[in-house]
């Protein structure tokens, strides 16, 4: 498991040094959220068994070295005012 979560440049090295998985950086995002980004009130929600499959699957591709971009994998945070096929847009509104 990856220590404190870094940039995007920092996390890529630790997926291409083999010091963490795309499963450990999405764990590791998914604590962060949930201690910091309470406090915030900066998630409307977390993607939790999606998130968890994408990075199995992402995993997999850098495995067969077939990732489909150097930022495959990685997990980032999206405003909820994009539009995301199975994914709710509230735009901050109730």
């Amino acid at each position: 498991m990856p220590g404190p979560l870094g940039t995007l440049s920092e996390l890529r090295a630790q997926l291409e040094t083999g010091k963490a998985s795309c499963a450990d950086l999405v764990e590791a995002s998914r604590g962060r959220a949930a201690t910091v980004g309470a406090k915030l009130n900066a998630f409307v929600g977390l993607r939790g068994e999606a998130a968890d499959r994408e990075a199995r699957e992402a995993d997999e591709r850098r495995a067969g070295g077939s990732a489909r971009s150097p930022l495959d994998g990685l997990p980032i945070a999206l405003k909820d005012n994009l539009v995301r096929a199975g994914e709710p847009t509230t735009c901050a509104s109730k």
